[in-house]
C-alpha cells in the first residue's frame, strides 16, 4: 500500500512540475520571439507533440506487455528488441519529417527566402526535432523502467526533458537582456 502512495505521489509531482514548466516555457518563448512568431513556432511544435504522443502510446502498450506474467525469458528479449527497433525507426522518420518541415514551414508562413526569420524558424524546427528525439529515447527508457515495476523511478526520469528545456530558455532569456 505504501508503494501505491509513493507512486501516486511521484506521478502527481511529475504532472505538476511538467504543467508549471510548460507554462513558464511558453511565457519565456513568447518573451523571446514575440506573440506572432511564437504562434508560428507553436504551430510547428504541435506536430512534434502529436508525434511524441503517438510514440508514447506504443510505449504504454510495451509497459503492459512487460508487466504481464507471461513475458519472461525469450519473449521479454523479443519485446525489448522490438521496442528498440521501433524507437530507431521512429527517430529516423522524425529526422525525415523534421527536415521536410524545416524546408517547407517558412514558405507556408510567407517568410521571404533568405530572411533572418526563416533561418531562425528552421533552427527552431531542428531544435524541436532534436528535443523530440531525446523525448522518444527517454520515453522508451521510462517504459522499460516502469515495465520492471519501478513507476517512481520512471516518473523521475520524465522530469529530465522539461528541466532541460526550461533551463535553456531561461539562459537564453538572461543572455538577451
Amino acid at each position: 500500500m505504501a508503494t501505491l502512495f509513493r507512486n501516486a505521489g511521484w506521478s502527481g509531482a511529475t504532472a505538476a512540475f511538467r504543467a508549471a514548466s510548460g507554462l513558464i516555457n511558453a511565457l519565456l518563448a513568447i518573451r523571446l520571439l514575440g506573440v506572432g512568431n511564437y504562434g508560428h513556432v507553436a504551430t510547428a511544435l504541435s506536430i512534434f507533440v502529436l508525434y511524441l504522443s503517438l510514440n508514447s502510446s506504443i510505449f504504454t502498450a510495451l509497459v503492459v506487455k512487460l508487466m504481464a506474467p507471461a513475458s519472461v525469458g525469450e519473449k521479454h528479449s523479443a519485446l525489448l528488441s522490438a521496442a528498440t527497433l521501433f524507437s530507431a525507426l521512429s527517430i529516423l522518420l522524425l529526422v525525415i519529417v523534421t527536415s521536410f518541415l524545416a524546408w517547407v514551414a517558412p514558405r507556408f508562413m510567407s517568410i521571404e527566402p533568405g530572411h533572418v526569420l526563416g533561418t531562425e524558424m528552421r533552427s527552431a524546427i531542428f531544435l524541436m526535432g532534436i528535443l523530440t528525439a531525446i523525448q522518444v529515447v527517454v520515453a522508451l527508457h521510462s517504459a522499460l523502467i516502469e515495465g520492471a515495476g519501478r513507476l517512481d523511478l520512471a516518473m523521475k526520469w520524465q522530469l529530465v526533458g522539461p528541466t532541460v528545456v526550461l533551463s535553456l530558455l531561461a539562459l537564453i532569456t538572461i543572455k538577451m537582456r
